[in-house]
């Protein structure tokens, strides 16, 4: 499962639309998902950030899937509307810095980003800057593998517009204008993943002969595997009875009945 961490609805109300997301946890964080992905709203500022992407954690299935914050920043050269990935995280009060993963492509601008504590209006000479992306770093880092986590940020305010016109329409317009560019985005960045199933057991890489699994679907089998080796460390893991018409969505779907017979936990 992919995890944004994103500050304002509005910001996001594209996101969830796109990939049809549910309202399915109101507290302490909204959170919209589907069995793929999730969307959790953290409220403005580094420290609401830092405390969803927390909250986020706490679901181990997750840690293999993407890790992205998204949303919007401001920038003293890049027109409004610009995608950016972003390569260098720092944190204006203490100077801290993190270095999430960047995909480069013709449509997206690579840049580093400057976390402040308010909106400023006078930016940085060499950065974008926001207002969350420190506190999702600093609360993510330590628990995923850098290549899982990105900061994706669209330009909303600059020195000709300045953020006192950024308004809830111009966030939706922003993301809905490049959802279609965050989109191909992602699939990228899912496609560089690690996912080595010859690491696993014998048993359960037998699982992928035969079979054809896409990107999401075999991390969705690494995922179950590495969630029930933490959970259940004295357990066997799963024997399952295919069939011939049986597909991978078949597959990963008896695998999590089984493990969930097997561990209320899951």
């Amino acid at each position: 499962m992919n995890t944004f961490i994103m500050a304002l609805k509005h910001e996001a109300y594209h996101v969830i639309k796109r990939y049809r997301l549910v309202l399915t946890v109101h507290q302490p964080f909204k959170v919209y998902q589907t069995q793929n992905m999730r969307v959790i709203l953290s409220g403005v500022g580094k420290s609401s950030s830092y405390a969803a992407t927390k909250f986020a954690l706490k679901d181990r299935s997750t840690h293999h899937g993407l890790w992205v914050n998204f949303g919007v920043a401001g920038d003293r050269a890049l027109p409004i509307g610009s995608l950016v990935s972003v390569s260098k995280v720092t944190e204006d009060t203490s100077a801290r810095s993190w270095y999430p993963s960047i995909k480069q492509n013709p449509h997206c601008y690579v840049k580093e980003l400057l976390t402040c504590n308010t909106p400023i209006s006078q930016y940085p000479l060499n950065s974008a800057c926001d207002m969350e992306a420190a506190g999702f770093m600093d609360a993510v880092s330590d628990a995923i593998s850098s290549e899982h986590i990105h900061v994706l940020k669209l330009v909303s305010d600059n020195p000709s517009s300045g953020v006192g016109n950024l308004t809830k329409i111009l966030m939706k317009q922003l993301v809905a204008e490049n959802i279609d560019l965050v989109d191909a985005y992602i699939k990228l960045a899912e496609q560089n993943l690690s996912i080595e199933p010859k690491n696993l057991p014998s048993n359960v890489g037998k699982i992928f002969q035969g079979q054809h699994f896409t990107v999401t679907q075999t991390r969705q089998l690494l995922e179950l595997y590495r969630s029930f080796s933490a959970l259940c460390p004295e357990e066997t893991w799963p024997n399952i009875e295919l069939n011939s018409r049986d597909t991978a969505s078949h597959i990963i779907a008896k695998l999590k009945l089984q493990i969930t017979q097997l561990s209320p936990k899951l």
